[in-house]
């Protein structure tokens, strides 16, 4: 199970199995750009900047990852990434604050996994949130979908 602590402004913290896998750290500018540095363990692996103004834009500054990774779309509703030729697609549910189903994580077209809100916002102005990934789903998979899912949280919750 994987979990994710998503506070309103702030890092953003990825737990596998109970242990930190990623982490993301977050500073904003206001309302100009949010500039996102993810972390595994305590190795860079990708730096982000989001302009806030419209049209939305976020570019790929910096990434050591085994896999290219680009972004092809980012909204409230669709998440679209590339890693090398495999499309990782994050749909997201506006009404998850009512029925607690965030997300649909789909992987070349086939569904994979599903996200649930953990826990509603509270006094600490807190998102929890779950993946749960099909069984027999590769691991190389599941890093790059949690990445790309971390990545959408990261430019928009906040």
């Amino acid at each position: 199970m994987i979990e994710l602590n998503i506070p309103n402004f702030g890092n953003i913290t990825v737990y596998r199995e109970g242990s930190i896998w990623f982490f993301s750290k977050r500073k904003f500018k206001f309302i100009e750009s949010v500039l996102s540095e993810y972390y595994e363990g305590d190795t860079l692996i990708l730096k982000i900047k989001s302009h806030q103004l419209f049209p939305i834009e976020t570019e790929i500054l910096f990434q050591n990852l085994k896999r290219t990774l680009k972004i092809e779309k980012l909204n409230w509703t669709c998440n679209k990434f590339l890693v090398d030729n495999d499309i990782v697609k994050i749909k997201t549910n506006p009404f998850y604050i009512i029925n607690r189903k965030m997300s649909k994580i789909y992987y070349n077209d086939e569904l994979i996994g599903r996200v649930k809100l953990k826990s509603r916002i509270g006094a600490d102005r807190r998102i929890g949130s779950i993946i749960n990934y099909e069984p027999n789903i590769e691991e190389e998979v599941i890093y790059y979908s949690t990445i790309c899912y971390l990545i959408g949280c990261s430019v928009y919750i906040g």
